[in-house]
């Protein structure tokens, strides 16, 4: 099963134990289950030699869900923007940086 799968499954997911049947023999264990109104789709970019060559769209769980309504840019212009504000984060050398300054505008 795909990774991302599981996790939603973990996290959204919704338990359902199986009745009892009356049967011998060991009850079916529970499941978890979608909820009917989640909706998660993946993009997969394939790049050869850095140079982008195909970008495939894959419904993971929902349905009706448009081709045009899959798309990562909220999540990538999220990521820039903390980035952009965050500069410590971004700074790849261990060293001082006041932190009064980044407030103050200095």
């Amino acid at each position: 099963m795909n990774f991302y799968r599981e996790a939603l499954l973990k996290h959204f997911g919704v338990l359902i134990e199986f009745p009892r049947t009356g049967k011998r023999g060991r009850p079916r264990k529970p499941k978890i289950f979608p909820p009917d109104d989640l909706k998660y789709a993946q993009v997969v970019k394939i790049r050869i030699n850095g140079i982008l060559k195909k970008v495939e769209k894959k419904t993971i769980f929902g349905k009706d869900i448009e081709q045009s309504e899959i798309s990562t840019t909220l999540i990538e212009r999220q990521n820039l923007t903390f980035r952009q504000d965050n500069n410590r984060v971004s700074r790849k050398t261990i060293g001082f940086s006041n932190l009064r300054s980044a407030f103050l505008g200095a």
